[in-house]
């Protein structure tokens, strides 16, 4: 396995904060491999279709301005200064891609070779860039290899104790089995029955009145509310984890369909490794159980069972462990950038979850060498 200290000697092109350096180099790619399991790593292959088929179709798209949320064909976005350009295209490609360059917005070829997410129609104009640009370029780069799939490589070097990756979770929500915890600001609720308030809207417990506004709950409650689903948890002492949370995540995650397509298309894009899973004994509990719930108790005709697996199975595969000690938090959620990250028994990198939202935080535990796997 390729794990910290692995240098990674295909890389040619060179770190963008020396812009006398070549700015547009060829690197080396290896095609992605078919989906299944990848041991050692997190691995996000695309698994609907071949990257031929995306390069194909992304290459036209690219001759327009490239926004901060442009979608690939294949679902993953493009985000400034913050990503690469979709891993499903080979890196050596972006010398024919265009977008718009980041000074004077006339058409451009050249690129940031360290993010390769900013354009440039001179060298003089990615000079004069380059202040704005260099504390927004990000240290690392997504790689594609035909054994670990898609991963993080450091497009310099990073020093001991710098910031790589700051993202929110893409969903966050209870765990498959857990104690009662609040849906708002998912916090443990206390064992005694008078720390409990019951949502005015669909019956589930919160930590209070204040908690009914909180992002995190208001799509699945205003459903459960038109639905006329009312929640029935029975509260123990002592508390029992309750299995009927397992259907929240999944379902926040179907919810992202409507209000927030470009997250659910990220979404879709992890892997999932459901035919590895789908005869276990979870899964064939998930079949009965989740399926009537989400789609005969709160109505949702419209999702095809195939695809509430598809959502365990991602789940499965991509979620985090997110637990913070203040309330007894311990949840679970998705950092796509976060997925790519490799595996090893001697991490170059540590990640923590701040502030309401969880977002995750990876800062360097070591010097990491420019070409060094993160």
């Amino acid at each position: 396995m390729r794990g910290r200290g692995f240098r990674n000697t295909d890389l040619s092109d060179r770190v963008g904060k020396d812009v006398n350096q070549s700015w547009n180099t060829e690197v080396s790619w290896r095609p992605e491999r078919s989906p299944g399991l990848v041991t050692g790593v997190r691995a996000n292959a695309h698994s609907d279709f071949p990257p031929i088929f995306h390069l194909l179709i992304l290459l036209p798209q690219l001759n327009t301005p490239m926004k901060e949320t442009s979608p690939c064909a294949c679902g993953t976005l493009f985000a400034v200064c913050v990503s690469v350009v979709c891993s499903c295209v080979p890196p050596h490609q972006v010398r024919g891609m265009t977008g718009q360059c980041a000074v004077c917005q006339a058409p451009a070829t050249q690129c940031c070779s360290s993010c390769r997410a900013v354009f440039y129609c001179s060298r003089d104009h990615q000079k004069q860039h380059w202040r704005h640009h260099k504390t927004r370029c990000a240290p690392y780069r997504v790689e594609v290899d035909e054994r670990l799939g898609r991963f993080l490589v450091a497009s310099r070097d990073i020093k001991q104790g710098e910031l790589i990756l700051r993202e929110p979770p893409l969903v966050l929500g209870p765990k498959t089995a857990t104690f009662p915890l609040c849906l708002g600001c998912h916090r443990r609720l206390p064992s005694n029955l008078e720390g409990y308030h019951v949502c005015s809207g669909c019956n589930w417990p919160l930590c209070g009145p204040q908690c009914e506004g909180l992002a995190p709950h208001q799509d699945e409650c205003q459903l459960m509310r038109e639905s006329g689903h009312r929640a029935d948890i029975p509260f123990e002492s002592p508390q029992k984890k309750e299995a009927v949370y397992c259907n929240i995540t999944p379902l926040r995650c179907l919810l992202l369909r409507e209000k927030h397509p470009d997250k659910f298309s990220t979404l879709l894009n992890l892997q999932s490794h459901l035919e590895e899973l789908r005869d276990t004994s979870l899964y064939n509990l998930f079949k009965t159980t989740m399926i009537g719930f989400l789609l005969d108790g709160l109505q949702l005709t419209d999702v095809d069972p195939e695809m509430v697996l598809r959502m365990c199975a991602i789940l499965d595969t991509n979620a985090f462990d997110v637990r913070r000690k203040k309330g007894e938090v311990n949840v679970r959620g998705v950092y796509p950038t976060a997925s790519f990250l490799s595996h090893d028994c001697t991490p170059n990198t540590k990640y923590t979850f701040v502030g309401p939202e969880f977002s995750l935080v990876l800062t360097a535990t070591v010097p990491i060498r420019k070409g060094d796997v993160i």
